[in-house]
């Protein structure tokens, strides 16, 4: 065919039921042509009983993975992503538009692991709404200790001032 597309790197961000889901592909095509057709990508989640529970549709194109020895970065958000809280399965799937059509495979050694027709992405933790962060802090010396609990899950930035006012 030309083409060979794989997914190098897959990064899925924990979140909470009310919050927001959100995956990061970096694909690449090591083949000598693209795909032309734009066929639909979706990404699907199993339960921890392996059944599959949710599937989104994204707004991704094969089209767009020219043969190139870099990556190409694909990113989706969902809010009200509708899983309850629980240890999930990512997955992502290229839907032939023909119903007796050769399903698309990826060339990742993770394509149909958990489920035919399905490339494996990993795993993510949907936790029950937060409880309201709480912030503690205690001066030893010339040390400070900071504490943050129930916090979202996501990336901090602790800052520091000498005078501690606002």
């Amino acid at each position: 065919m030309g083409y060979e597309l794989y997914v190098t790197n897959a990064i899925l961000v924990d979140a909470n039921v009310s919050g927001s889901l959100r995956v990061d592909l970096k694909l690449r095509n090591t083949g000598v042509a693209p795909f032309y057709y734009d066929w639909q990508l979706r990404l699907g989640a199993l339960n921890s009983s392996n059944a599959l529970v949710k599937t989104w549709t994204t707004t991704w194109k094969l089209s767009s993975l020219l043969p190139a020895a870099t990556n190409t970065l694909w990113t989706w958000n969902q809010a009200g992503h509708g899983l309850e809280a629980g240890n999930y399965t990512l997955l992502l799937r290229v839907q032939n538009p023909l119903t007796n059509g050769v399903p698309f495979r990826f060339a990742n050694s993770a394509q149909d692991a958990d489920l035919p027709g399905w490339l494996t992405l990993g795993q993510v933790q949907i936790e029950s709404s937060p409880a309201k962060p709480t912030l503690r802090g205690s001066l030893s010396g010339s040390d400070f200790n900071l504490i943050v609990l129930n916090a979202a899950p996501g990336l901090w930035t602790v800052e520091t001032t000498t005078n501690l006012s606002g």
